[in-house]
C-alpha cells in the first residue's frame, strides 16, 4: 500500500505510480501498476511467496533456503522527482532458526576455559577455594617518581617568566570629542 498525501497532510489522487521488484539474487525484475483503492492510497501487489525462486523468494547459495531480499523502486513523473527504492527482507525459514540449547557445545566452551557447566547454584556465589596470591606494591615506584618531579616543580615554580606585553589598539592620532563648529 502506497499512501500519496500533499505537504498539507490532503489527498492525492489520480496519480500514475508504477513500481519495479528486482530480486538481489537472482536479478529477476517484476512491474506493476499502482491502481488507487482509496482517497490518496494505492496498492501494488507482487508475489514474495514463490517457493520455487520467482521474485522475493531467492535462496542462498548452494540452495539451501536462506534470507531474502527484494528492492523496490517506485516511480511517478507527477509525485517524485526520482524513484524511491526501498527493500524488503524476508527471514531465514523455520528450519534453519535453531531454539533448543547445544549442550556438547557449551561443555565444550567451559572446558576450554577449564570451567564447568551448570554448576549448583550455590556453587555459583560461594568464595573461591584459593585467592589471588600476587600482589605487588607499587608505592616506592610512585615515591621515587614524586622525588623526581619535586626539583622540576621547584624551578618552574620559582622561575621568572618573561611576560608578554600587548600593544593596545590606540590610534596614531589623538582624537578628541566635541562640538563641531
Amino acid at each position: 500500500d502506497i499512501d500519496a498525501l500533499t505537504p498539507e497532510g490532503g489527498f492525492r489522487d489520480g496519480l500514475p505510480i508504477d513500481i519495479t521488484a528486482l530480486d538481489t539474487a537472482t536479478g529477476g525484475t517484476r512491474q506493476a501498476h499502482a491502481g488507487q483503492v482509496g482517497p490518496g492510497s494505492y496498492r501494488a501487489e507482487f508475489d514474495l511467496a514463490d517457493p520455487a525462486g520467482g521474485v522475493g523468494a531467492a535462496t542462498a547459495a548452494g540452495g539451501g533456503g536462506g534470507a531474502t531480499t527484494t528492492m523496490f523502486s517506485v516511480s511517478s513523473p507527477e509525485l517524485l522527482d526520482r524513484p524511491y527504492v526501498f527493500g524488503q527482507t524476508r527471514s531465514y525459514p523455520r528450519e534453519f532458526l535453531r531454539t533448543d540449547t547445544d549442550e556438547d557445545a557449551l561443555r565444550a566452551i567451559a572446558r576450554a576455559g577449564h570451567g564447568r557447566y551448570a554448576p549448583a547454584g550455590a556453587e555459583v556465589f560461594a568464595a573461591p577455594a584459593q585467592e589471588a596470591t600476587r600482589s605487588q606494591d607499587l608505592s616506592h615506584y610512585f615515591l621515587a617518581l614524586a622525588l623526581l618531579l619535586l626539583p622540576l616543580d621547584i624551578f618552574l615554580r620559582r622561575r621568572t617568566w618573561k611576560q608578554l606585553t600587548v600593544p593596545s589598539p590606540v590610534p596614531s592620532h589623538p582624537v578628541t570629542a566635541g562640538r563641531a563648529r
